[in-house]
């Protein structure tokens, strides 16, 4: 069996983003979650740790400074933002984190995938 594959939850709002890390760890054996609610916090955690993605609820303020230090760390790092007003169906995020999480990632230099807000 697949070893789980790990998110990072980044957001200011914990509550907001609680119905997607329950569906989630819900979903099987198939993703563990962890949070995170600030810049410093996700850069170590990033540095330390060993993540698939990542998923940012907009607004992370600023988010191109956030984004360019998750850069510096990792550039093929897979990010997913959520914009909280025009947020998609929960089926519709589910399927993204499948996709991006089976990706195989390349080195860490090179190009990056960063997906838009939705």
């Amino acid at each position: 069996m697949r070893p789980p594959k790990h998110i990072l939850f980044v957001g200011e709002n914990d509550a907001a983003m609680a119905p997607l890390r329950f569906a989630l760890q819900n979903s099987g054996p198939c993703y563990t979650v962890t949070s995170a609610n600030s810049a410093d916090e996700v850069c170590n955690l990033l540095t330390e740790g060993s993540f698939d993605m990542m998923l940012v609820q907009l607004p992370v303020t600023p988010l191109e400074p956030f984004l360019e230090r998750v850069n510096k760390i990792d550039s093929t790092f897979p990010v997913l933002t959520l914009n909280v007003i025009n947020k998609p169906g929960m089926a519709e995020i589910l399927d993204r984190i499948k996709v991006m999480t089976a990706r195989k990632r390349g080195p860490k230099t090179g190009s990056h995938h960063r997906e838009k807000a939705v």
